[in-house]
């Protein structure tokens, strides 16, 4: 009888579970995936979604290396349409090719002031007419440690930041210029 019990009170146990992971998992229903991972920020990998919750176009580079396509991301994180209590909006447009590192592009709605960090030995690049600041970066965490650049500039009230790993200064440069092209 314990045993019975035991087991029922299992697959109730697990019933929940499922539906505890359903409820909380990213649900995809053609051009509306959405994944809103907390009370404002949402994850997709569907451009045009993302649109629908960002106040500002969202510039895409016309140019990114290893064939990867600029309208597929490999991840899109932003805060949910509503959720920000402040005009200051950031947008971050990850691209990922097989077996490298991402290439993250951020968007701020807000004209920033970009400084170089402490211990960055800075370059001011001249890239179609903008002053674009570039310095080391560094993406770290569990196991990874990988050295990489970062490309920050402000433009038509708004900064972008691109930050590229295992890529050359040349390929950081190419997406730089293909976004800004688009801004002019």
């Amino acid at each position: 009888m314990k045993a019975a019990r035991c087991k029922s009170k299992l697959l109730y146990l697990g019933a929940i579970l499922l539906l505890i992971f359903l409820l909380g998992c990213p649900q995809s229903s053609g051009e509306d995936y959405l994944w809103v991972v907390d009370q404002g920020t949402f994850h997709t990998t569907d451009l045009e979604r993302a649109q629908q919750e960002i106040p500002f176009t969202i510039i895409v580079p016309e140019y990114l290396p290893d064939n990867l396509d600029p309208y597929s991301p490999y991840l899109i994180e932003g805060p949910v349409k509503g959720s920000s209590g402040t005009e200051d909006i950031e947008i971050e447009v990850s691209y990922k090719a097989e077996n490298k590192p991402r290439i993250d592009i951020i968007e701020n709605s807000e004209n920033i002031l970009m400084l170089p960090s402490p211990d960055a030995d800075p370059v001011y690049l001249d890239i179609a007419g903008i002053q674009v600041l570039q310095q080391e970066d560094n993406m770290y965490g569990y196991n990874i440690n990988i050295d990489g650049l970062r490309f920050d500039w402000n433009q038509s009230g708004r900064t972008f930041m691109v930050r590229v790993f295992e890529y050359s200064q040349d390929e950081g440069i190419k997406i730089v210029e293909s976004m800004i092209r688009q801004i002019e």
